[in-house]
């Protein structure tokens, strides 16, 4: 969920707390930190403080025995890596790329593996990513990025996309 459209949603749950309070005919004073935004991983994350952001996403998801959303795990993955937890990653990214079989997903996977220096798992991974682009499942996923990827794959296995 992107910042503007969680800014707006915190925006509207303060309102409906003060109409709801204001119905009531209670008083309520909030003070001004209340009203402020709370500022979440992908704040942290923007402003290159990424360990922070790692922390939050962590106590997020170990906070829960609930389904963790695609891109929550995504970010994860993507964040151990910036934070130079790049084995950590690489299982992290092994995980999303099983559960959720789309060329961006693979593609990120075959790239940790190549910067770790595993040739054999990159161009495995890497031919793995372009047999998930011909099928076009991955089309209903919402997911511009595997449009990306797609490209980036053609270009890395030589291809003129």
């Amino acid at each position: 969920m992107s910042s503007l459209v969680r800014s707006g949603l915190r925006g509207c749950v303060t309102r409906a707390v003060v109409l709801l309070f204001a119905v009531s005919g209670l008083t309520v004073a909030i003070s001004q930190q209340a009203t402020e935004p709370v500022e979440d991983y992908e704040d942290f994350w923007k402003r290159g403080e990424y360990a922070q952001a790692l922390k939050m996403i962590e106590e997020m998801i170990n906070s829960t025995d609930a389904f963790v959303p695609v891109r929550l795990s995504l970010d994860h993955g993507e964040l151990l890596f910036a934070v130079g937890r790049v084995d950590e990653a690489i299982a992290a990214m092994e995980d999303v790329a099983n559960r959720y079989p789309e060329p961006a997903n693979t593609l990120e996977l075959a790239l940790m593996h190549q910067y770790r220096g595993h040739t054999d798992q990159y161009e495995q991974k890497l031919r793995y990513a372009a047999s998930q682009a011909r099928p076009y499942m991955w089309r209903y996923s919402r997911r511009d990025d595997n449009y990306v990827a797609m490209g980036r794959i053609a270009e890395l296995l030589g291809e003129n996309p």
